[in-house]
């Protein structure tokens, strides 16, 4: 089986992006996997509370979901439609 990973980050390249893998996805009869990016630097040397990375985990997932499920019904009409 085929597999095409699309980073995300919510902007609109990332919503272009998801939308191409999921069209090409179509054709070649893959499966699309989504990961949650985020756009920065961190240090070893920065500390961060293990509540505070469960919170910022459980938020990202939440995102990427409502993300997903906003946009998948879209793409997936237009698709039908060609």
């Amino acid at each position: 089986m085929t597999r095409i990973l699309v980073p995300l980050d919510f902007t609109k390249s990332s919503l272009a992006a998801f939308t191409y893998a999921v069209h090409f996805a179509t054709s070649l009869r893959a499966e699309v996997t989504v990961i949650h990016v985020i756009n920065g630097s961190f240090s070893t040397a920065d500390s961060m509370f293990l509540d505070t990375m469960d919170a910022s985990y459980e938020s990202a997932d939440q995102r990427l979901k409502k993300f997903i499920t906003e946009h998948l019904p879209e793409i997936i009409s237009s698709e039908k439609l060609k």
